[in-house]
């Protein structure tokens, strides 16, 4: 808890994979009709997995980055 976010940020090393919390149908509302990930996994990956402000102060603006795999070709 002692870290700044950037610190943090620094010090991660593992990637969880994100939760499945609804399936779509994303046929219905896009060209691709055909993918190679499966059911059970999920289309992008975020990284970092979690998230975490630390040493932060009320009323002020942060930013952090959040990157996205696509799991998909």
């Amino acid at each position: 808890m002692r870290m700044n976010t950037g610190e943090r940020l620094g010090t991660v090393t593992e990637m969880y994979p994100p939760t499945i919390t609804e399936l779509v149908d994303i046929a219905a509302s896009s060209h691709q009709k055909d993918f190679c990930v499966s059911m059970d996994q999920a289309l992008f990956q975020p990284f970092p997995s979690e998230v975490v402000f630390q040493q932060f102060q009320p009323q002020q603006t942060y930013e952090f980055p959040l990157n996205f795999r696509n799991n998909d070709r």
